[in-house]
């Protein structure tokens, strides 16, 4: 978390006279701008500050119920040990929410028939 806070006051003396851009409007217009520094947040950055315990928490709630999804034919085996080998909490989402879609989208199909 410090780090990044560190870095987003990094960039604040960097762009110390602001960071200048365009905001494309529509097809034909364009409109230049200036973010000063003492204006910039973290958001701004794309910075999204967690603590890792939060991260280890939802990943262990993943891991926890992809067992109780694959029995309940909600997703396919092989997901199981995607989602345990993941390195992030955010792959180990996607893979799962790839799969849940995935298997609807089969038992739509095999309702229809």
């Amino acid at each position: 978390m410090e780090l990044l806070l560190d870095s987003l006051n990094t960039a604040k003396k960097v762009f110390k006279n602001g960071l200048t851009g365009t905001i494309i409007l529509g097809e034909k217009y364009q409109k230049i701008f200036t973010a000063l520094p003492e204006h910039f947040t973290v958001s701004d950055h794309d910075i999204h500050i967690i603590t890792s315990s939060d991260i280890m928490a939802d990943k262990q709630k993943i891991e926890y119920l992809v067992p109780d999804l694959v029995k309940a034919n909600a997703i396919p085996a092989d997901v199981i040990i995607d989602v345990m080998t993941s390195d992030s909490l955010t792959d180990a989402k996607y893979k799962v929410k790839t799969a849940i879609a995935k298997q609807k989208a089969e038992n739509n199909q095999i309702m229809q028939l």
